[in-house]
């Protein structure tokens, strides 16, 4: 029973050093506190852990007392407006997309085969930008962005729809199908990619004698202060861009 708790939180703070590193940055030290960390077993476990992954574990002479200054840090937030330094991000926000098939991670009913080059594709997949629950620093804004392609053949349309996703679920369901339909609002974002040099997309071809198509690789990237900001690109190329009202958390 001890052994798949710990399995649990090792894979939550592989989760952790995961984002951190996807941001640029590298994990040196994990710190403990709280009830949890006055366990000798636990803390053995986190610390092989981290030496694993050269990452020294760390936990104060006194963990348990980490939960009385935070009740306390939190009384304080909220006696003052500007003393919140901390707060929570009140929706999930993402982008529809559609992925390369995994066994793992996908649900069956959700492939089908690519018209291009025939392989497996999951449609409709979320792409996270931002979690419910997410800390957010109040006089800094929150940013996050993911990247995703669009393909095409030579004689298609090139104009695009990609749909943002408010959620305000707690979870963070793969697919838009796993999202109930009272709980979610979805914004269109429309771009057309004519106006790219053709430079910038890449020509690939179904098998040696199939038709030739291209790739484009955008990025969608969001920027969460007094309102959400939401731009799609190409490069250097912004495509489109839009303002949401953001409804922060009471």
């Amino acid at each position: 029973m001890f052994h798949f708790s710990i399995n649990k939180i090792t894979q939550l703070i592989q989760g952790q050093i995961g984002q951190v590193g996807r941001a640029g940055y590298q994990v040196r030290y994990i710190f403990l506190s709280g009830g949890f960390a006055e366990s000798k077993y636990l803390f053995d476990e986190v610390r092989e852990f981290g030496r694993q992954l050269n990452i020294k574990v760390k936990r104060p002479g006194n963990p348990q007392v980490a939960v009385v200054r935070g009740a306390v840090a939190k009384r304080l937030e909220r006696s003052a407006e500007d003393r919140v330094y901390m707060r929570k991000c009140s929706k999930s926000y993402g982008i529809v997309v559609s992925q390369p098939y995994s066994t793992y991670l996908h649900a069956e009913e959700d492939r089908y085969r690519d018209g291009l080059d025939n392989d497996w594709i999951a449609k409709e997949q979320m792409a996270w930008l931002l979690k419910k629950g997410e800390l957010i620093l109040s006089k800094k804004p929150k940013q996050a962005s993911t990247r995703f392609c669009r393909r095409f053949g030579i004689t298609d349309p090139r104009e695009f729809i990609t749909n943002l996703v408010i959620y305000n679920g707690d979870d963070a369901p793969q697919s838009l199908a796993g999202i109930p339909s009272a709980l979610r609002t979805i914004v269109p974002i429309h771009y057309d990619l004519s106006d790219i040099q053709q430079s910038r997309y890449v020509s690939q071809r179904s098998g040696a004698q199939g038709n030739p198509y291209f790739t484009a690789y955008l990025k969608a990237d969001a920027c969460l202060d007094q309102q959400l900001s939401v731009s799609i690109s190409c490069g250097s190329q912004e495509l489109a861009a839009m303002d949401l009202e953001y409804e922060q958390e009471e």
